[in-house]
């Protein structure tokens, strides 16, 4: 196995440790959140949610510009839709 070349500082001190890729900086973050209890689980399930109702808010609200659906008067009306489809998936039935 080939070795990497030392990085050389200012002061000329060698620094041998290799950067950690996204992918694992990500992976410890993650495993930290994890770690931290409930209340940081529930609280990423929270931002979750809302990222995914804005998500699908914003899709309905672009879809809505294409075809008007007559009964969304507003957009509290759609974002309220995104969220009960989101929370409640058997709301789609009607």
């Amino acid at each position: 196995m080939q070795r990497r070349k030392p990085h050389v500082d200012d002061r000329g001190a060698e620094d041998l440790v290799e950067k950690a890729s996204w992918r694992a900086r990500l992976r410890y973050r993650f495993d930290n959140l994890m770690s931290g209890g409930s209340g940081s689980i529930l609280l990423a399930l929270g931002v979750l949610t809302t990222l995914s109702v804005l998500a699908l808010a914003g899709l309905r609200a672009a879809l809505h510009r294409l075809e008007p659906d007559p009964t969304a008067h507003s957009w509290r009306d759609i974002l309220w839709r995104a969220l009960t489809e989101i929370i409640d998936p058997g709301s789609l039935e009607g």
